[in-house]
């Protein structure tokens, strides 16, 4: 027996800003295109706080044709969060960079951070919209940026992919791995350019090597790319030579921190990534 297919169940928080406002476009586009997806709008008021947050994001989800409910709870945002996303088994929670509070002039704010932190789910965070950045998915395939390093969260950000075709939203992707720069010891010996490069394929290959496997296998239209330097500088380069709609990563690999909740790539592309980017654990 087969078994059933995946369906997308989203959590949208929303308090009214900027960025949630585009996380909601943003997810209107996206399970628009994924059948039978269901998206809850969650409001978690302040203290004295109204419901009103919920309207603008309810008009986007209804424009869209996406089904939906409204939640509202009280209390601390990032614990309700958390909460409903563990009650209402969700599959992926969309929101918005930072909010409305007292750290909304920070590019990421202090809910967002506690939630991509802690909840074991794929987190994609929305910014407000930014020049020059794609829009949301429309009737072409969605262009995924995809992130390469070989660890173990790198793969699931894969099987992730996989997932979403699987349940028929039309994906390509463009698959990075960068290569970092040779250490000092290696840069004092004489090392011509034709090595240095042979270097960097072999390198860039063995992290690309099963995640690729994983989307061919999907029958994913893959791209494959092979950088060196900084990982983030690149994977931004290559995100707009493409024109991608978003970047799926780990939320930790081989950079050095995978001992912390949160990868030092992963954390500068929530702060310095101009289109949404998807997290995965």
């Amino acid at each position: 027996m087969s078994s059933p297919a995946f369906i997308p169940r989203f959590l949208l928080p929303v308090d009214g800003s900027a960025p949630s406002d585009s996380a909601a476009s943003y997810l209107g586009g996206l399970a628009s295109r994924l059948p039978g997806s269901h998206v809850a709008i969650l409001h978690v008021r302040a203290p004295g706080g109204t419901d009103t947050a919920t309207a603008g994001a309810a008009a986007r989800l209804r424009q869209a044709g996406v089904a939906f409910d409204v939640l509202v709870l009280d209390g601390p945002p990032a614990e309700g969060i958390l909460r409903c996303a563990a009650e209402r088994r969700v599959s992926e929670i969309v929101m918005g960079s930072r909010g409305l509070g007292r750290w909304s002039g920070l590019v990421l704010g202090s809910v967002a951070m506690k939630v991509v932190q802690h909840v074991p789910l794929p987190v994609t965070v929305v910014g407000a919209p930014a020049t020059g950045a794609p829009p949301p998915p429309g009737a072409g395939p969605q262009r995924i940026l995809l992130a390469s390093d070989g660890s173990r969260p790198s793969l699931r950000a894969a099987a992730y992919v996989c997932a979403l075709r699987a349940a028929g939203l039309p994906v390509e992707v463009d698959l990075a791995a960068v290569v970092g720069p040779l250490p000092p010891p290696y840069l004092q010996e004489n090392i011509t350019p034709e090595r240095l490069q042979a270097h960097y394929r072999q390198e860039g290959e063995r992290l690309l090597h099963e995640t690729r496997a994983l989307l061919e296998n999907a029958a994913i239209p893959v791209r494959s790319h092979i950088e060196a330097g900084f990982i983030i500088d690149r994977l931004l380069q290559v995100a707009a030579a493409g024109a991608c709609h978003r970047l799926v990563l780990g939320s930790r690999g081989r950079d050095g921190m995978t001992g912390l909740l949160l990868g030092s790539v992963a954390y500068q592309a929530l702060h310095l990534s101009p289109i949404p980017v998807t997290l995965v654990k």
